[in-house]
């Protein structure tokens, strides 16, 4: 007999996230009180701050909750972007030293994480545009004057082989002389090119190549994360990680490359990154990136969605206010500088900031939240991240309010208001990048847990033996301590408790996730009629139980509900099994098949 109804398939772990207890098809054997248990702890973290963007000049403000308000996403992928596009604009023109030998360079790493959906290029394009235009301007600007010094070069070079010519036929001190002025002036004239602000797609051999010709500096930005598969080996002939030029561009240090016939020295590298991508490259991340210190360097945001809660006629992006921050970010790229200015934190700004710092000290202490291996390497580094945005805004906030545009008449002292609105901010990027190490870590220890967690509410029961939950799970579990592993992971984040039934070992499921049957929402889960081809008439899957009300339990057994009663989720799944068309089931679970019958996945 062919399946007629199905239950659709909805992972557990978007119940819980969602706050959701189990639909209303599945009926729960011995309800019991909820008041007695705490509420389970998600796996992936507790709700997320979202970004203060009032710590942002009033024109930048402005302009980030206008493109947010447009696209109608989070606030925070434009905030976290703007901070990558002012470090384009501003960085190696100026640094920040708090005190002596402590100097920090105002370049950011970003990683704004972000599921498919989220117009991640609409807002990578809005932020960059003024970038993009500014380079194109000053490419054609200077094209002409970059084809003549390379006609230059081009006949110097040619005037050096014919002087060498002549000094090996017959060795002249004047002759020497010219070749050698010539020599010098063709390895000056090596670095002349077009300028480039932005990148994306580039192997990190091009990235110090474009350093090189670009006085230094450089903006890695996009809108998918694919550098850091170039960074992991891509292109690589062998397949090896290099992660050199990322690594000492974030502080400047001193950066060369020897090839086959070829040397190029960068003193000064300093690189901007400013990426959004999808939470599956995060999890992707290969572990040598935390060891060698590279996710270290990133500021994170990990924005809570808006969809479904969208506005399909959102307001359309202010004119003026869109102008206005085309102008001071051309502004910002435009500013000439000799060398890098120093800034200092003013006399009421420095204790504030100390202070802060002892407390970011002591949080990385042994027990505290920031004293795990992973995140105290960031944490380590978070200070200085801090310092590198207070940078950035102080010159943000000096463009709206000066009309004279010098790069010298920048204040070289960041005033104690704005230290402390980036210290209240500083919440932010720590609980965020907790956020984004979890995701990073997101191991096997987790994916177990989450597995255990399916399996145990599938049954639909408040209590479970021990012996049970083995039988239904050896498969995955090969030895018993790996599953009371498991269990006491659950146990801690309060889903499950372990107690006696006399000499017999139980787990009791934790109410909140069982409770709230008849009022769960219908769209989670909820049964569905297949017809076949050529029958005209729908029928149901039969039940061999008897069959109780919708919502409670009958002869203790856990039932399915259908379109014109309820049948027994075991019964249900033995019909699936028999099946030889998991076609005709529609999405019955994760690794459903007919061969397995002990690990039998259906996700509701």
């Amino acid at each position: 007999m062919q399946i007629k109804e199905i239950i659709k398939h909805v992972p557990i772990k978007d119940w819980v996230k969602e706050g959701y207890s189990l639909p209303n098809s599945v009926i729960v054997e011995g309800e019991r009180d909820s008041s007695n248990w705490e509420e389970p702890i998600p796996f992936w973290g507790q709700e997320l701050p979202s970004f203060p963007t009032e710590i942002f000049p009033h024109w930048l403000r402005n302009y980030i909750e206008g493109v947010s308000e447009t696209t109608q996403t989070p606030v925070d992928a434009a905030a976290m972007f703007a901070l990558s596009i002012l470090s384009t604009a501003l960085a190696k023109k100026f640094y920040v030293s708090p005190r002596l030998h402590w100097e920090e360079s105002i370049n950011l790493y970003t990683v704004v994480v972000l599921p498919p959906g989220e117009k991640k290029s609409v807002i990578y394009k809005l932020l960059s545009l003024p970038v993009t235009l500014y380079e194109k301007e000053e490419r054609e600007r200077l094209e002409v004057e970059i084809r003549r010094k390379k006609a230059e070069l081009k006949a110097k070079k040619k005037r050096k082989e014919e002087l060498e010519n002549q000094y090996a036929k017959k060795a002249n001190t004047k002759v020497l002389e010219e070749i050698i002025s010539l020599e010098k002036e063709l390895l000056e004239g090596e670095g002349v090119s077009l300028p480039r602000f932005i990148a994306d797609d580039i192997t990190p051999e091009k990235v110090i190549s474009l350093l090189s010709q670009n006085q230094g500096k450089l903006a890695i930005l996009s809108s998918e994360g694919g550098i850091f598969d170039i960074i992991a080996g891509r292109y690589s002939q062998h397949g090896k990680a290099n992660f050199e030029v990322f690594l000492k561009a974030y502080s400047g240090d001193y950066c060369a490359i020897d090839r086959m016939g070829r040397t190029e020295v960068v003193e000064e590298p300093i690189l901007t990154l400013g990426l959004f991508v999808q939470p599956n490259v995060l999890q992707g991340i290969p572990e040598q990136f935390s060891k060698r210190g590279l996710l270290g360097r990133f500021l994170y945001s990990l924005p809570k969605s808006n969809i479904g809660k969208r506005n399909v006629e959102p307001k359309l992006l202010d004119t003026v206010i869109e102008n206005i921050y085309h102008s001071n970010i051309r502004c910002l790229l435009s500013l000439k500088m000799n060398s890098s200015i120093k800034l200092t934190l003013s006399r009421e700004a420095y204790p504030v900031f100390i202070k802060f710092c002892k407390i970011i000290e002591n949080r990385m202490g042994e027990g505290n939240d920031l004293s795990q291996e992973a995140i105290r390497a960031w944490a380590n580094k978070s200070l200085g991240h801090l310092l590198r945005v207070m940078g950035l805004l102080h010159v943000a906030h000096w463009v709206d309010y000066r009309q004279n545009k010098n790069i010298q008449s920048v204040p070289q002292e960041i005033p104690k208001e704005i230290v402390e609105r980036v210290i209240v901010a500083s919440n932010y990027f720590i609980e965020h990048t907790k956020a984004a190490f979890d995701c990073v870590q997101v191991n096997e220890e987790t994916s177990n847990a989450e597995y255990l967690l399916k399996v145990i509410i599938r049954q639909g029961k408040c209590t479970l033996d021990y012996r049970d939950i083995w039988l239904l799970t050896k498969k995955r579990f090969k030895k018993a301590a790996s599953l009371r592993k498991y269990l006491s992971f659950l146990e801690e984040h309060f889903y499950v408790k372990e107690a006696k039934e006399g000499r017999k070992t139980v787990y009791e499921i934790n109410s909140h996730i069982l409770s709230d049957i008849k009022s769960s929402p219908d769209t989670l889960i909820g049964p569905e009629t297949i017809v076949d081809k050529g029958e005209n008439n729908k029928k149901n899957i039969p039940s061999k139980k008897p069959q109780g009300p919708q919502g409670k339990c009958t002869n203790n057994k856990s039932y399915a509900g259908g379109v014109e009663g309820e049948i027994e989720i075991k019964d249900l799944l033995e019909q699936i099994e028999n099946v030889n068309d998991l076609s005709k089931v529609g999405e019955i679970g994760e690794r459903a098949t007919t061969s397995k019958k002990e690990e039998r996945w259906l996700d509701i």
